[in-house]
């Protein structure tokens, strides 16, 4: 069981999986493998597996909050979001001062699209855990998917102030969502700001594209495409960039591949996707 630990800390998660199938066996009551290896295997993308132990514990210590927290974050990556919501239920109904179960809750509930209902749960985190640097950035996504921009950035300074050992990929995010908000306010030297610093600390295709969008409303085409250029060479499947490099090149006169590119990101594009029609109509017009 401590080998299992050790190496589970050294990210030998294999070797921290055979480590706690021998505790198991000579302990098949020991919840505390059970749950181990059901971390071990999440990080692995065993998430079935996971589940599997996460029950096991649940039925050895019905009253182990961080069972029912566990398994719901494993059942929200499976995409079962209701299933997630009752087990972050029973988690805070079990630990009431459990910030990270109503940060997780949150989570599921903007997915349901209980955006009202996701707020209240990160405010309850924040309440419990005020330094809680990703609460904050999850909040101000929300806020920002409401329309309240600057209750976003607010919480995206928060976050960034913050920074308590959340890693590079959450400092990264409240940057790079600050970044869009200020876009979406008019500010587009803040925004090419923030996205300079996302792209610095993890130089991805959504924060390249996010700088891109911001130098083609500056009228900086040249430099918008060659953002997209990088967006699509690290993600050639991410349909904004296609649309993005497209309103460049035909503002650069290269209709040819204006029209390719939009086509690239019509292709791309969800069908349910409302912005399918507009491309379907700028498409039409730069083919006349």
């Amino acid at each position: 069981m401590s080998r299992g630990l050790a190496r589970s800390d050294l990210d030998d998660k294999k070797g921290a999986i055979a480590d706690y199938d021998q505790a198991i066996k000579l302990n098949p009551g020991l919840a505390e493998a059970y749950g181990n290896r059901g971390n071990a295997r999440s990080t692995l993308g065993d998430k079935k597996g996971a589940i599997a132990d996460y029950d096991q514990v649940i039925k050895l210590n019905p009253g182990l909050a961080e069972a029912y927290d566990s398994r719901g974050r494993v059942r929200s990556a499976l995409g079962d979001e209701k299933g997630a919501v009752a087990d972050f239920d029973q988690a805070i109904k079990l630990k009431p001062d459990f910030a990270n179960a109503y940060n997780s809750r949150g989570l599921a509930r903007s997915a349901l699209d209980d955006k009202k209902g996701a707020i209240a749960d990160y405010d309850q985190a924040i309440k419990l855990k005020p330094d809680f640097a990703l609460t904050h950035n999850n909040r101000g996504s929300v806020r920002s998917d409401l329309g309240d921009k600057k209750g976003a950035i607010a919480d995206y300074d928060q976050a960034i102030q913050i920074n308590n050992d959340w890693g590079d990929l959450g400092l990264w995010a409240a940057y790079n969502n600050r970044g869009i908000a200020r876009r979406e306010l008019g500010d587009k030297k803040g925004a090419i700001a923030d996205h300079d610093q996302a792209i610095k600390i993890k130089p991805n295709a959504e924060a390249y594209v996010g700088r891109g969008l911001v130098r083609n409303a500056l009228d900086n085409y040249e430099g918008a495409a060659a953002d997209f250029d990088q967006a699509i060479k690290l993600n050639p499947n991410l349909a904004e960039a296609y649309t993005g490099r497209g309103a460049a090149r035909s503002a650069l006169g290269d209709k040819k591949g204006a029209i390719a590119d939009l086509e690239k990101a019509l292709e791309l594009s969800p069908s349910e996707d409302p912005r399918r029609q507009d491309l379907i109509d700028i498409l039409k017009k730069l083919q006349q």
